[in-house]
């Protein structure tokens, strides 16, 4: 592995050093290997400490995955709660349900986390915010909660959404129960870092325009009905960073990175990232090169019209190598489908060659796309997965752009080569 690695003309990874604005590879340590990194807002990211923690402006989002560093580039989204963390403005009258403020350290390492409680035993225990929602458009509702004694909760939908519900263990992080499964476009629970916090969420299609609400619940049993009567264990739950996403059909299925409100609505752009002049620093060959990713897909979503990533030359209308997902067998349970992304060859915008390639949501994936004057091929995950043949010779790739306008992944390393790999070269890189 090593000698791939000395034949590469530039390496990053999510390691590599940053500022606002820009990443810088580890190879080569010159000007040409600066990215140029954008995000026009303030972001929220999870630490090697498994905080979450804030970022200013243009900083990039290095987010800690499984003990490891990536680079997370997300769609934009609006957080439409307006009362995140400290849950003012939450409904908690119609339940048997005391909020006490300030009650435990959240996951962003302050005490600003809510305690919530039964006050009342044997009766039905929930809280939840109401909020204009548009009937059609897709909802994902999320929180961070920790038990602080009860071991179960239950999200389901009310107002403006079915009546689906399902049951989260909050102490091992799994789903214990579902009703009506299909009611959820996808769901899902993930520790963060190892302080017993998760995140719990789920992705519901509205119904109705109204001022809606999908409801979280206390419950006492890993397989209890829709807010059913219980009584709850002493302490209850500790909860923080409440989260609800709109989306357009398959712009979302997975909640974004924490966005911070209080007291009105807060919108966090997408973030992109690109580097240009590849040719004139002797990145790529004038006909040839390759280049290697690592990529975790932190979303199943969708929008097969815009592209996400691709390499161009320098007159941004001729040869183009375009990658932009497709299809999905995801939703569901969070990690458990794929992605399915298509790379385009295309030159003064006609298509040559597609090839679609599926991706596994939430798990590293390993890719090598390579090419000559003659001919592309493309690698994924130790296999070869296809050749194609060029109508005209790609030359001078000079642009790489990541723009994720449609869904959010996580970088872990990005290489590139001056000329294209062998098979043996591709197939050991790209092996799980």
């Amino acid at each position: 592995m090593g000698k791939i690695y000395d034949k590469a003309s530039l390496i990053l990874t999510g390691g590599s050093a940053y500022k606002a604005g820009e990443l810088w590879a580890s190879k080569p340590l010159t000007d040409a290997g600066k990215f140029t990194y954008g995000r026009d807002s303030i972001a929220n990211r999870v630490t090697d400490c498994g905080e979450i923690k804030q970022v200013s402006n243009h900083v990039p989002l290095v987010e800690w995955l499984d003990g490891s560093p990536y680079m997370l580039y997300e769609i934009g989204s609006t957080n439409r709660y307006t009362y995140s963390y400290n849950f003012y403005g939450w409904d908690f009258s119609t339940s048997s349900i005391t909020r006490t403020p300030n009650a435990g350290i959240s996951p962003e390492g302050l005490i600003n986390a809510v305690k919530i409680t039964q006050s009342t035993s044997n009766s039905s225990s929930f809280f939840m915010q109401n909020t204009n929602v548009t009937s059609g458009y897709w909802y994902t509702h999320s929180i961070y909660v920790k038990s602080n004694g009860a071991r179960y909760i239950q999200m389901t939908g009310s107002t403006g959404f079915g009546g689906a519900y399902i049951n989260f263990d909050i102490i091992d992080g799994v789903v214990t129960y579902s009703d009506n499964i299909s009611g959820f476009l996808s769901y899902g629970i993930e520790a963060v870092g190892n302080s017993g916090w998760y995140r719990v969420f789920v992705t519901m299609v509205c119904g109705q325009t109204v001022s809606g609400r999908i409801i979280t619940a206390l419950i006492d049993d890993a397989n209890g009905g829709r807010l059913e009567s219980c009584t709850i264990p002493a302490g209850g739950i500790l909860a923080w960073g409440g989260q609800l996403e709109q989306w357009g059909t398959w712009e979302g299925l997975e909640p974004t990175s924490y966005i911070k409100t209080e007291g009105s609505t807060v919108t966090r752009p997408r973030s992109d990232l690109y580097i240009t002049d590849l040719q004139a620093n002797n990145i790529f060959g004038e006909s040839s090169g390759a280049m290697y990713l690592n990529m975790r897909p932190r979303s199943s979503s969708r929008v097969t019209s815009t592209r996400t990533m691709w390499l161009e030359d320098a007159t941004d209308s001729g040869e183009a190598f375009t990658f932009y997902s497709t299809d999905s067998t995801a939703g569901g349970e969070f990690g458990t489908g794929t992605v399915s992304w298509m790379w385009y060859n295309t030159h003064d915008g006609s298509t040559n060659a597609a090839e679609a390639i599926n991706l596994n949501v939430d798990q590293d994936n390993k890719m090598v796309f390579s090419w000559t004057a003659s001919q592309w091929k493309l690698y994924l995950n130790g296999v070869a997965v296809a050749t194609k043949t060029h109508t005209s010779t790609p030359v001078k790739m000079n642009t790489f752009n990541f723009e994720p306008v449609q869904n959010c992944n996580a970088i872990k390393e990005i290489i590139f080569f001056d000329q294209q790999l062998t098979p043996d070269e591709a197939i050991t890189l790209t092996t799980l």
